[in-house]
This record gives structure tokens, C-alpha cells and sequence, in this order.
């Protein structure tokens, strides 16, 4: 996903809202240190999105989907 996508929630929420990806962050974050001291790591994906119901927040790229695929869902379309 990027900058300028419609998306929604991809975790339950009270309602279908929709929303565009205003902002996008990657983080690379160290993880699980491994037995030979290389360790595992791991790039995070953070979009900030402004809402269609007026609030704007942070969600990690696994949060969110595309408002597209949801809508399928929502109507028993999925593929």
C-alpha cells in the first residue's frame, strides 16, 4: 500500500469506514537475537490515515486493508 490508497480496517470495528493512507514510515526493528549472535530483524510499515468519520490515526501495514477487497467482503463478493 501507499501514500494516497483507500483503505479500511482490516480488525473489527463497528462499522465499515473508509480512509486514505495521508502517510507512510518503514522502521527497521531488531528482533529475536538468534544462537549465533546474527539475530532477526524486520522491517515495520506505519501509514497514518485520515478517516471519512473526521479522526486520523496509526496503523501498522497488517491493520489495514484495501477499502476495495473489505467492500467484496462486506457484500459476499470475495473472490
Amino acid at each position: 500500500m501507499k501514500v494516497g490508497d483507500l483503505v479500511a480496517r482490516s480488525y473489527a470495528w463497528p462499522e465499515l469506514v473508509s480512509g486514505i493512507i495521508v502517510d507512510s514510515h518503514e522502521e527497521m526493528v531488531g528482533g529475536i537475537p538468534a544462537d549465533d549472535g546474527a539475530g532477526i530483524s524486520y522491517t515495520e510499515t506505519t501509514f497514518t490515515v485520515a478517516w471519512a468519520d473526521g479522526t486520523v490515526s496509526q496503523e501498522l501495514d497488517l491493520e489495514v486493508e484495501s477499502f476495495e477487497e473489505m467492500l467484496k467482503l462486506e457484500r459476499g463478493e470475495s473472490e
